[in-house]
């Protein structure tokens, strides 16, 4: 539900969990796989803005955010926003994802649902 002002509209943060069992560590990335899309008339969108924290880790491996926060930017050609944190040993590290709803005006787009979709990656260094 849209609050009706002008700010982002955030979702409650996910936390995911990510272990890594590769000596070198890994990489984990969260991705868009576009804006927002409006589910029934296509042709409106939204951007979506990601954000990440580190909210715990444990292990040999030491974790470092590689990008904190990305965002869409359609009008423009930028259809998706990734974010993501890599390890350099062996390790488990609990993320908190922020994904929000760039409102821009409120009002200049027409109501329903929007919808994206977030896919977490893991890949060893």
């Amino acid at each position: 539900m849209h609050n009706q002002s002008d700010a982002n509209q955030a979702f409650p943060v996910q936390r995911w969990r990510v272990i890594g069992n590769n000596v070198r560590g890994v990489t984990a990335t969260f991705s868009t796989d576009g804006p927002f899309v409006h589910n029934i008339d296509p042709n409106w969108k939204r951007d979506v803005q990601l954000g990440l924290s580190i909210a715990s880790s444990s292990g040999v491996g030491r974790w470092i955010l590689t990008q904190a926060v990305d965002t869409t930017d359609y009008a423009n050609g930028d259809s998706y926003a990734t974010v993501g944190a890599m390890s350099n040993g062996t390790s488990t590290a609990s993320f908190d994802l922020q994904v929000s709803f760039v409102t821009d005006t409120y009002g200049s787009f027409p109501s329903g649902l929007y919808e994206t979709t977030v896919t977490g990656t893991i890949t060893a260094n």
